[in-house]
């Protein structure tokens, strides 16, 4: 809407603004009215001088994000939202620093994170989370689509009400997520869940589930069973952070 610079695009554009004030530490160096550079590299200058080494990660990152969404608009005349921008781009932050970490010992112990691993060839694979704040009883779910290439394909997320557990957020967050892959033929697929409870829970077969949340238990075994292409398996916390995200923006 308004004459395209370098400066405008990457700083003063609403939608440059509304990304960069989703980062809290990004917005409070990116815009401290104290800088008043009409220069882009000198205000690119003064924010790598005042943010952390992390924070200008994201910093950089989120501008190649608003980079990327303007080519999109320009060359293929697709727009996304704010949020679908932030969600591209926290993912692909994650991915780098997953592929580039360097690896740490504690004593003689080498520590290890977990990696994502694609699905095989022609599946899908959903990586689901469920978020429970214990003081406020309030919880999230969300859910992140990817295929045989790692490309991020889809996102989805909601608060839950009434929710009474960490388990009882996941196995809710699982179910939107398997909803979503049945109603948009993400298939076959592969549901991912940091919680082993919810992964067992999933895959007995012991008849009717008998346990506090055994009518939802139920509710998505029927689910699971409509489809014969989807499984559900277990996957550790470290390979699940860009599905925490997703379900700890929708609280």
């Amino acid at each position: 809407m308004a004459v395209e610079s370098t400066i405008h695009i990457c700083r003063d554009c609403l939608f440059t603004k509304q990304l960069l004030h989703t980062n809290a530490a990004v917005a409070h160096v990116c815009y401290n009215p104290h800088f008043t550079h009409h220069n882009i590299l000198e205000w690119l200058s003064s924010c790598a001088r005042e943010l952390s080494l992390k924070s200008l990660g994201e910093f950089v990152y989120l501008l190649w994000g608003v980079w990327k969404e303007r080519n999109c608009c320009i060359w293929d005349d697709k727009a996304s939202s704010v949020s679908d921008v932030l969600l591209k781009t926290v993912s692909r932050l994650q991915d780098f620093r997953v592929h580039n970490m360097k690896l740490g010992r504690i004593g003689p112990r080498e520590v290890r994170v977990a990696r994502w691993f694609a699905p095989p060839i022609g599946w899908f694979k959903v990586i689901v989370d469920g978020s429970y704040n214990h003081v406020t009883t309030k919880g999230s779910g969300g859910f992140i689509v990817r295929d045989w290439q790692g490309s991020m394909l889809a996102d989805g997320g909601k608060p839950l009400h009434g929710i009474i557990s960490p388990e009882h957020a996941e196995v809710e967050a699982c179910k939107q997520a398997v909803e979503f892959v049945l109603e948009q033929s993400f298939l076959p697929a592969i549901i991912e869940t940091d919680s082993i409870l919810v992964q067992q829970q999933l895959v007995s077969k012991n008849g009717p589930n008998t346990s506090v949340l055994g009518r939802i238990y139920d509710d998505l075994g029927v689910l699971l069973a409509a489809d014969p292409n989807m499984q559900v398996v277990h996957t550790n916390r470290t390979a699940n952070k860009v599905a925490h995200l997703v379900a700890a923006s929708c609280t």
